[in-house]
């Protein structure tokens, strides 16, 4: 009875080092981001099975061998050392979950010291008290079962509660439809002495010389999140319930769907009307038939930045683990285009790649181990700027061998000259750490159409990527589908007055076509292929948005100056706010600043914690935060926990971007940080006037 009761103890004691220790780690990462792992069961499972079911039976397989063999001293140590990384994995926990507490309570203790320090203290605790610290983790067998029980509960699987869509009126001769996009795929580079570069790129070369060739072609969003359901919906901005391409094709139609983002893929199957026998196969499929897939993602995602000490919100920033299904992904849609049913099929793929991390030569090998990719700001550059483009052209090079694959298959089966094969982008490359710099390189994407009776020419006419739908309905001649759409088809006669808009950064540009530069928006906007009914039925909630922000921009409270201010603080090795306040901030703060501002915050969904919207909420509750303490500091008389509020939201806000706006976010926390005198993250009315005072001159 002693010895069962001794080994259901060491069940306990290893059960919950893994699943605290090790396991939550993964959890966590599941949990906290959502929108970026599969919902279905199997993943889950995979998850349980790779992260602490395995995990667990090695751990007490190796306990029960080394107590048994070790002498009382060596098991003591051997007990120790593992709660002494018990401990430091907690620590590393509670600085990924809560990182901005985490940094304002350590303050001037640096980070590795510190995981140091608590993993020899615990050690020490552990060897002297060694009877004491295995019943406290025997009973911690219970708490970590919750945990597991509490991470199974994200088993269930999303439910789809839409009506099919209603299918257009069916064709007798229907053509295949075969719509291929690139992620972040630059038009610019694929050529060289301004025309497509054939040598480099053959195969983008010979399908646009037989093909519609856009020479002015943008993506609406600079953003995947965002650009992809308008780019399938022909809308701008489109809502969970905005019909879709798929939604608006004949009914005979096979649609498969190859998504990479898995984001994408569950905003497709749980938008309010579907599309009638849709197939998905993208990553979100793969990751569940694949284990070996799941393994490989979630230890790449999770624990190698975990023992990396990475920032929490670069997680999920260029790791290897994003092309991880990229070959099942290829197979897969290339045994799509082989299928011997001839009734006509819409194959979509989005596919990573030349997305960062570049890490494949053109013939698909990868010649890098290391995640390739442009330094995110305040990171210390990994990889030179010219050896990140050169190895950036190399994954473009095997886009363009994954696209002769394609090509090649299709003549094969002898649907190339009979089908409409559509290849564009996304939006092209971003170039993190300067993004500004290089907003025309994210705008402009290449745009191939190949159509039966679309004869091929070079066109440099105004086409963004809402007017994809528009254009295959034009061709597949549902032209009753179109009235409601943002976009206009390339083969309209009547070419509309628009701007050429591009979302970036949570603010709105159009090109300047005489400066050839990308101009913040401040004017009301013209309107579109819809014309003037389209503008008088804008919403209430639009009409403020857009009076609000030339108001601000025009005062001085522009997101565009701000960060302008922010990278030239930067690069000028200055203060930002001292820079921002001299330059572009104004002088004397008015009641309708405040409000004005206020009215913009008041619009943003309070529920929505997308980062673009996040990044929305913290640029403008920085505003209102700023503009507050610049009262305070003239002597009005303002609400100093009111103020401090704001600043916190603002911090907050900005952390929800992940990668949007890193600067913004730590500038935010350096502002705070030398402000809180007394060290108890409560700015009091002398310290919020200390923002302003300490930086005038």
């Amino acid at each position: 009875m002693k010895h069962k009761r001794g080994f259901h103890r060491q069940i306990s004691i290893c059960f919950a080092l893994i699943t605290i220790g090790f396991s939550q780690v993964a959890f966590n990462l599941v949990t906290h981001n959502p929108g970026n792992f599969p919902t279905r069961p199997l993943f889950f499972l995979w998850i349980v099975l790779w992260f602490q079911v395995i995990p667990f039976v090695i751990l007490l397989i190796l306990d029960r061998f080394l107590l048994r063999t070790m002498s009382e001293l060596l098991s003591r140590f051997w007990r120790s050392l593992l709660y002494a990384l018990f401990a430091v994995s907690i620590l590393r926990q509670i600085q990924f979950v809560y990182e901005d507490k985490f940094v304002q309570l350590l303050y001037f203790l640096p980070v590795i010291p510190l995981y140091l320090l608590c993993g020899i203290l615990i050690f020490l605790i552990s060897y002297r008290f060694r009877p004491q610290i295995d019943e406290y983790f025997a009973i911690l067998g219970i708490p970590a079962l919750i945990l597991t029980i509490f991470f199974a509960k994200g088993m269930e699987v999303r439910k789809v509660n839409g009506k099919p869509a209603v299918a257009a009126i069916h064709s007798t001769d229907d053509p295949s439809v075969y719509m291929i996009v690139f992620d972040e795929l630059s038009y610019e580079m694929l050529l060289k002495n301004g025309q497509l570069d054939r040598e480099s790129y053959p195969n983008f070369a010979s399908l646009a010389s037989e093909s519609l060739w856009f020479t002015n072609a943008t993506t609406n969003h600079w953003a995947t999140d965002n650009a992809l359901p308008s780019l399938l919906t022909g809308v701008l901005h489109p809502e969970s319930g905005t019909t879709t391409l798929f939604d608006q094709l004949p009914a005979n139609y096979t649609v498969i769907i190859s998504e990479t983002e898995i984001i994408i893929e569950q905003w497709l199957r749980n938008r309010a009307r579907r599309s009638q026998g849709e197939t998905y196969i993208g990553k979100s499929h793969f990751l569940c038939v694949h284990p070996v897939n799941t393994a490989r993602f979630i230890m790449d995602l999770a624990y190698l930045s975990f023992l990396g000490l990475e920032d929490r919100n670069e997680i999920l920033f260029s790791t290897p683990s994003l092309h991880v299904t990229l070959p099942s992904e290829r197979s897969s849609f290339l045994a799509g285009l082989d299928s011997k049913d001839r009734t006509p099929q819409f194959l979509f793929w989005h596919t990573s790649i030349p997305h960062s991390p570049f890490l494949f030569s053109r013939n698909g090998s990868r010649h890098s181990s290391s995640a390739i990719h442009f330094s995110l700001p305040d990171r210390e550059a990994e990889f030179p700027y010219e050896s990140v483009v050169f190895n950036y052209r190399e994954q473009i090079r095997f886009a363009d061998t994954l696209l002769g694959e394609i090509l090649d298959q299709l003549k094969r089966s002898h649907r190339y000259e009979s089908s409409i094969i559509i290849v564009t982008a996304d939006h092209g490359l971003r170039v993190w750490g300067n993004l500004y710099g290089h907003m025309d390189q994210t705008a402009r994407v290449p745009l191939i159409l190949h159509a039966p009776g679309v004869r091929p020419a070079d066109s440099d006419i105004d086409a963004q990527l809402i007017d994809l739908v528009p254009t295959l309905l034009d061709i597949l001649k549902q032209h009753d589908s179109k009235s409601s759409l943002d976009g206009v088809s390339v083969f309209s006669t009547v070419r509309p007055v628009r701007d050429k808009l591009l979302y970036f950064v949570g603010q709105r540009f159009a090109y300047n076509g005489i400066a050839k530069s990308w101009d913040l928006r401040q004017m009301q906007e013209i309107a579109g292929p819809a014309s003037g009914s389209k503008e008088e039925n804008r919403s209430l909630a639009n009409q403020i948005a857009l009076s609000g922000a030339v108001h601000q921009a025009q005062r001085g409270f522009s997101a565009v100056q701000a960060l302008d201010d922010l990278y030239s603080a930067r690069e000028e090795k200055r203060d930002f706010l001292t820079l921002y306040l001299g330059k572009h901030f104004p002088n004397t703060i008015t009641d309708s600043d405040l409000v004005s501002i206020q009215k913009r915050l008041a619009i943003l969904p309070p529920e929505d914690r997308s980062p673009s919207t996040s990044y929305k909420k913290g640029i403008n509750y920085f505003f209102l935060a700023l503009a507050q303490t610049k009262r305070l500091a003239d002597g009005h008389p303002e609400i100093a926990t009111l103020i401090d509020g704001n600043w916190k939201n603002a911090l907050e806000n900005m952390q929800n971007t992940r990668d949007l706006q890193p600067w913004m976010t730590e500038e935010i926390k350096k502002i705070l940080t030398e402000a809180d005198a007394n060290r108890d993250q409560q700015l009091n009315a002398t310290e919020l006037t200390s923002i302003i005072t300490s930086r005038q001159k």
